[in-house]
């Protein structure tokens, strides 16, 4: 066999054992002849024992087992199929990213399957948009490109009027910051900035931003706690972290954990309560989930967010009030 067709066949049987082996499939060296013959490449089983040795030379994790009296190879592949299947889920499930750029991640994740697992994923559902931004990929690799290389990045960020149309802060004046994190919160995708004017960090919705560019580099990166960034905010709001006494029905038990987080202290539990100490700033969203599970769940301290809390509750009973006699 000549030089460049013994590299065209290592490509192939690559490929070929990609597309049909896993750990619970094997293939045959005798398939992979019938293979590379279907390929115009005719050769011999002694050849494809030795190309099969240089792609396990060459670090691919190819794999001889004995099976019902048949040697059998197959390859590792970078994901199982249930790895595969809560990415591609996660995909669908992203209220960002148009149709489109879920199908062609999907599509790509997809690729990293054999052929058979790859037909016999279960159909995924998808999630309804909340963006109709389909500049977020791209967006997102500026960003990241940004951070990798500690640069400013300018962009213009806008808001939705209530016929759907576009309309920019600071009067279309772009937004010049150094991107430090990116992070994901109830299905949205953010980027956390420093700003140096202000000296403090801000994040912003990337599914708003517009005529995002790659601008100058930056001197330094200021020291950045993603983890008690998070934690200093509900639901992407931020403001001064509260310690926040709750006592709650424990149906809700699991609803907590998943809001707060499991690491909440717990100082008391009875038949039908449990008091929970949390740590969140007080702002729009907390009072929403308060609001939201105001049967079940009392709040204990702080005594100024009773007082908010009672008086938000006046005036939504207020506005119901006036609706009805309008």
């Amino acid at each position: 066999m000549k030089t460049s067709q013994r590299d065209q066949a290592v490509l192939h049987i690559l490929q070929y054992l990609r597309e049909n082996s896993y750990e619970d499939r094997g293939v045959s060296a005798a398939s992979i002849l019938d293979y590379l013959s279907s390929k115009g490449i005719e050769t011999d089983r002694r050849t494809v024992y030795s190309e099969l040795k240089v792609l396990e030379q060459a670090g691919y994790p190819v794999h001889l087992v004995h099976k019902n009296n048949s040697y059998l190879y197959h390859i590792d592949h970078p994901f199982s199929m249930s790895d595969a299947f809560i990415l591609m889920d996660a995909v669908q499930h992203n209220s960002i990213l148009s149709h489109q750029a879920k199908e062609d991640l999907t599509r790509r994740l997809s690729l990293f399957l054999p052929a058979l697992q790859r037909e016999s994923m279960p159909a995924l559902s998808s999630a309804p948009l909340l963006s109709n931004n389909e500049n977020v990929p791209e967006a997102l690799n500026i960003l990241l490109k940004a951070i990798v290389e500690v640069r400013k990045v300018a962009f213009l960020y806008f808001d939705f009027t209530p016929d759907k149309k576009k309309s920019y802060r600071r009067e279309g004046r772009p937004y010049i910051l150094q991107p430090i994190s990116v992070v994901s919160d109830q299905g949205r995708y953010y980027c956390i900035f420093w700003s140096e004017k202000h000296e403090n960090f801000a994040n912003y919705r990337i599914d708003k931003m517009d005529h995002i560019h790659l601008n100058e580099p930056c001197g330094s990166v200021p020291t950045f706690d993603a983890d008690a960034y998070m934690r200093n905010s509900f639901n992407m709001y931020r403001g001064r972290t509260r310690t926040i006494t709750l006592r709650i029905d424990n149906s809700l038990a699991s609803i907590v954990f998943d809001t707060f987080g499991t690491d909440i202290m717990i100082t008391a539990c009875s038949r039908n309560f449990f008091t929970a100490i949390i740590h969140r700033p007080l702002v729009p969203t907390l009072y929403a989930w308060l609001f939201e599970f105001c049967d079940k769940v009392t709040v204990i301290e702080p005594a100024d967010l009773k007082l908010q809390l009672k008086e938000k509750a006046q005036e939504m009973l207020k506005k119901l009030q006036d609706t009805e006699e309008s």
